[in-house]
């Protein structure tokens, strides 16, 4: 079974830290908020808490 998943482009050229990289790639969530918590994130892609939905639904 094949699901279409959001393909999220996260833009290096606007953060040079985590706490960078963080603003970012929740600016790409839909309403969550990730703080670098790097287990928190491994939620997120696996389809768990703030996961993305697809394009921007």
């Amino acid at each position: 079974m094949t699901r279409d998943l959001p393909v999220l482009v996260v833009d290096g050229t606007r953060f040079s830290d985590l706490d960078g990289f963080a603003r970012e790639f929740s600016r790409l969530l839909n309403g969550y908020t990730w703080r670098g918590n790097l287990d928190a994130l491994n939620d997120v892609l696996r389809g768990g808490s703030g996961r993305p939905t697809a394009a921007g639904s």
